[in-house]
């Protein structure tokens, strides 16, 4: 029965090539193929390839552009293979005479994730944040620019000058399913780009399972993909990622497969406090995940702790006038009542971050960020502050345990997300704006031990006496 299966699903990818032939074949559009590396962008893209190695030399008129991206914060395990099928694309290609082009598309400085959290101190995204910034200055940036760039050279034709192929399927998720079908154009598979109106959207595996992508990467050609990277290498960081890995059982039901685990970012708070991909990791052996683990939920606990974050949003201290305060509504509508969103995360908890994340790389020996962005973070500080910081002051250290702290907007710990049990000693002060905006400077480089929250009275504060956060010393080494 299996084997029947399996054979079925083999059958499948082979109609599939063979629409990939006859596009490849029906015009002179140049191909962008679009790859994350995961399973169903490595099946598009050994599709993609095995078509093209059975053409006549003199059928393959024209380029196909491989495209992924490394954001820099990958999982560690997940970045070492993107790269290593990179280089073994680029090398398979030129041995075999292939047109195709491979091209790595990464984000500039300032695109960063540490550059824009430990250096300007914006909060990463959370699991209630509306926008995520960091998909867009480090993905989907890059890849669009590298992509704007090559169209730029593309011969201009009809209404589209090139193919961009995808490798989403409606089974993914219902979400995936409502794109697709949104976007979709009459003809079967074509779909229009939502950025780029003069690229004709492929989807070639839009209606295969999870469990006809692994069937063909695992039994095709004997498991190795045609630029010679073995498929269960893949199949072993899916299993490692989600805990579990079985495939269609031989009575022909659907068993759960791989397809359900994430992998994205390390540092990803989106998914919340535990994420489970990094626990499936370390559950499944990988030691050098903990601390990265460990740092990732810490960063996501002083996002909204006070004790780490500006008063007011970066943006407000340059309008504060003498006479007034303006009044601070960040706040959700269902919490505007009784929660306080404060401002930047301070240099103070960045520099923490930061030399407990050199700590870690030093530790671990992996790669987790350059000089050139330690630099540059450095410079981040002195411009916003005007102090003196450098690089040569830095310390690696291990990181503290941090108990969490946040407050309501009245000055009273929030006993739903912090460890401590209330009240904190508070007081209503008075200052002027000028003092307001020294207590903010002093804030932002130290941790005096007390917060301060401002009220829509451009003279009042409430400042709030807070425990030192090293109560609770770490436990990760």
């Amino acid at each position: 029965m299996l084997f029947r299966i399996i054979d079925s699903l083999l059958s499948v990818g082979v109609d599939t090539k063979q629409r990939l032939r006859d596009l490849y074949l029906r015009d002179d559009r140049v191909w962008v193929v679009m790859l994350s590396m995961g399973k169903d962008s490595s099946c598009m893209a050994s599709l993609v390839w095995d078509m093209l190695r059975n053409l006549e030399p003199a059928q393959r008129r024209k380029d196909v552009h491989f495209i992924t991206s490394d954001t820099r914060c990958e999982v560690p395990a997940m970045l070492q293979y993107v790269r290593k099928n990179v280089r073994m694309m680029r090398d398979a290609a030129r041995e075999q005479g292939l047109p195709i082009k491979v091209h790595l598309a990464e984000p500039d400085m300032e695109q960063r994730f540490f550059y824009q959290v430990l250096g300007k101190g914006n909060p990463p995204p959370n699991e209630k944040t509306r926008f995520r910034w960091c998909s867009d200055k480090m993905k989907i940036q890059p890849t669009e620019s590298l992509v704007r760039d090559l169209s730029s050279h593309f011969t201009v034709l009809d209404e589209f000058d090139a193919v961009m192929l995808l490798g989403v399927r409606t089974q993914e998720s219902a979400t995936r399913a409502n794109s697709i079908r949104k976007h979709s154009l009459d003809e079967d598979y074509f779909a229009k780009h939502a950025t780029f109106p003069r690229i004709l959207v492929y989807h070639p595996i839009r209606d295969w399972s999870s469990d006809d992508v692994w069937a063909f990467l695992l039994n095709y050609n004997s498991g190795v993909m045609p630029w010679g990277v073995e498929s269960y290498e893949l199949h072993a960081l899916y299993s490692d990622a989600s805990g579990e890995c079985p495939l269609t059982q031989p009575d022909g039901k659907q068993a759960k497969t791989c397809g359900g685990s994430r992998f994205g970012c390390w540092t990803c708070c989106y998914v919340g406090s535990e994420d489970k991909m990094l626990g499936n990791l370390i559950e499944s052996g990988d030691e050098a995940i903990r601390p990265l683990y460990y740092w990732k939920r810490t960063l996501y606990y002083m996002r909204n702790d006070v004790r780490f974050r500006l008063p007011i949003r970066r943006r407000q201290q340059g309008n504060l006038p003498n006479d007034h305060l303006i009044t601070f509504s960040f706040l959700e509508p269902e919490e505007s009542e009784v929660a306080y969103v404060p401002g930047s995360i301070t240099i103070y908890a960045r520099k923490l971050l930061l030399e407990t994340l050199l700590y870690i790389q030093e530790q671990s020996g992996l790669e987790l960020i350059d000089d050139d962005e330690v630099k540059a973070i450095v410079r981040c500080w002195r411009e916003e502050s005007g102090r003196s910081y450098a690089v040569e002051e830095l310390r690696t250290r291990p990181m503290p345990r941090i108990n969490h702290l946040s407050l309501l907007a009245n000055g009273e710990v929030n006993q739903k997300v912090s460890d401590f049990d209330g009240p904190l000693p508070s007081k209503m002060i008075t200052v002027s704006s000028e003092q307001l905006l020294e207590f903010y400077e002093r804030f932002n480089s130290e941790y005096s031990g007390v917060v301060w929250i401002p009220t829509s009275d451009y003279k009042t504060v409430i400042e709030v006496e807070v425990p030192h956060y090293e109560e609770k010393h770490s436990l990760w080494w």
